[in-house]
């Protein structure tokens, strides 16, 4: 699974919408359907931030683990 896969499913799995994902994060929603779209990849500030939001590990989000 990619970055944007496994951002979409933990998205999703939160009950989160982009449109509240983007505010916590304070980008504009375009930017995280960017992300999921693989057009994009934050950098690792953001994936820190969007991995406490969502509240899974960064090493998930990259990759690292299942």
């Amino acid at each position: 699974m990619t970055f944007s896969d496994k951002l979409k499913e933990a998205r999703d799995y939160s009950g989160i919408s982009q449109v509240e994902l983007a505010k916590m994060l304070n980008v504009h929603q375009s930017a995280v359907s960017h992300w999921e779209k693989g057009v994009r990849t934050p950098d690792l500030e953001t994936i820190n931030k969007i991995s406490h939001f969502l509240g899974v590990s960064v090493d998930f989000l990259v990759g690292t683990t299942t």
